[in-house]
């Protein structure tokens, strides 16, 4: 009984340390902000993703139904209800959060693009210089536009 005692001992512990390499790898899956924003491809792929921002779901979370409710000329200052929907107060339920929500991660994605191009080097992706810059200045332009819009 000893014996095979000490037998799973020396198997557990000798499974358990030989596997400290396969445990500590990279992330191949996920990007994070250490390793983004630092190539083109990188760019145009977080751009995708402020302009995915534009989508919403849902009838009352689309952008142009739900600034058209707010609009005076809609409604007018008609009711009690409408009053509420000037206010942005909806008080059984909150029809625009999935509006809010998606145009917030959007100016997130393009701050993010902002500050992360501005200091990126790109010259050794494009052949000169000068379309490094373009490409930057295109980049930082769009993500300021859609942080806007």
């Amino acid at each position: 009984m000893k014996k095979i005692i000490n037998i799973i001992t020396i198997a557990t512990l000798f499974v358990a340390s030989s596997c400290s390499d396969y445990l500590d790898s990279d992330l191949i899956y996920e990007k994070s902000l250490e390793t983004y924003y630092k190539t083109p491809t990188d760019i145009t792929e977080a751009i995708s993703g402020v302009y995915n921002a534009i989508y919403v779901s849902g009838i009352f979370s689309e952008e142009q139904m739900a600034a058209n409710l707010l609009d005076n000329m809609m409604l007018g200052g008609g009711g009690a209800g409408a009053q509420r929907a000037d206010n942005f107060e909806d008080p059984t339920d909150d029809t625009y959060r999935d509006v809010w929500i998606q145009s917030y991660n959007g100016i997130s994605r393009a701050n993010a693009i902002i500050e992360r191009t501005a200091v990126a080097d790109f010259s050794t992706f494009f052949t000169t210089k000068e379309e490094a810059d373009k490409f930057k200045k295109q980049a930082i332009g769009e993500a300021l536009f859609m942080r806007g819009f």
